[in-house]
């Protein structure tokens, strides 16, 4: 199983590491996001908050409590589908809190079972 836990650091070392690669890699996701954001803003109607806060915030967030990028491949597949079917905001958001809601109980489970075998050892 993968560790989610952030890597232990060396004492005095930075838990930030930006270089080459890690610019490579934090736009490494703009060839798939931005032609589905556009999409989503210009044919779907949604604003542009609707679809850009959400998708900076976790990359934000993720990228605080795990010390790497998270890939959001669900968003992108569940964003080429309302693409795909004209949805608009009102038909995005159910699904969308069901994709978090499950994301959310994969986490817990894969913490549970960090916690049950940190206790049998």
């Amino acid at each position: 199983m993968v560790s989610t836990a952030p890597p232990q650091l060396e004492s005095g070392a930075s838990p930030f590491r930006f270089d080459r690669a890690e610019l490579a890699g934090a736009v490494g996701d703009l060839g798939v996001l931005v032609p589905i954001a556009v999409a989503l803003i210009v044919k779907n109607g949604l604003t542009p908050t609707a679809v850009l806060l959400p998708a900076g915030l976790l990359y934000v967030v993720a990228g605080l409590v795990y010390r790497l990028p998270v890939p959001v491949q669900p968003l992108k597949a569940f964003g080429a589908i309302a693409i795909a079917h004209g949805f608009g905001a009102d038909d995005i958001a159910p699904p969308g809190n069901h994709i978090q809601q499950a994301l959310r109980e994969i986490g817990f489970v894969q913490r549970l079972d960090q916690n049950l075998s940190l206790q049998r050892a």
